[in-house]
């Protein structure tokens, strides 16, 4: 079951990957990072966050 810290804003999604909005729309965008829009704003689950780090690690995308 989700938390309510589990599911992150695009501020908090920036702040933990320490990158900008434009950088967090564009993985979106790209499908690199998986979000949900809710009403006008975007929510990443921090599962999505920690596989996207993994991935990028071990160089696997996909």
């Amino acid at each position: 079951m989700l938390t309510k810290d589990d599911v992150l804003t695009v501020d908090e999604a920036t702040a933990i990957l320490k990158v900008s909005k434009k950088t967090l729309y564009n993985l979106v965008k790209s499908g690199e990072l998986h979000a949900v829009k809710v009403g006008r704003g975007w929510r990443i689950l921090r599962g999505s966050i920690e596989r996207y780090l993994m991935d990028g690690e071990t160089g696997f995308k996909g």
